[in-house]
């Protein structure tokens, strides 16, 4: 049944979360009549899905210089397929990409409450 809904909702996990917390206080109130323990009035439902990394594959990615996510890059360290020298070349590959951004008119703008956002600027 909940690989059912999963499916379905392709993998929309805060939809699967609320329709299940619905789904849990619907059948937790279903008999409430014939119980003393009052009305539920409250459901928690959290979904965390973690994955087994292919670190062969991962790997490959990296070495063609694929997009990779943070996790991914995580797996790769625990395992690893990448080193120092390979961290430090991925900073500075990032720090190339935001010069790059800075003299195409892109520049980072702080905001404390936001964590900063990147704003369009003009060049002088």
């Amino acid at each position: 049944m909940v690989a059912f809904a999963y499916l379905g909702l392709v993998g929309d996990r805060p939809r699967i979360v609320r329709f299940s917390e619905h789904g849990i206080l619907y059948g937790a109130n279903l008999g409430q009549f014939s119980q003393s323990g009052g009305r539920a009035t409250d459901a928690d439902v959290s979904i965390s899905v973690e994955y087994d990394s292919d670190i062969e594959t991962l790997s490959q990615r990296f070495e063609d210089s694929a997009d990779l996510t943070d996790a991914e890059i995580e797996a790769l360290v625990r395992a690893g397929g990448i080193n120092g020298d390979d961290l430090d070349e991925l900073a500075e590959s990032l720090g190339a990409f935001l010069a790059c951004l800075s003299k195409r008119g892109l520049n980072r703008r702080s905001n404390p409450t936001d964590g900063g956002e990147i704003a369009r600027t003009r060049n002088p």
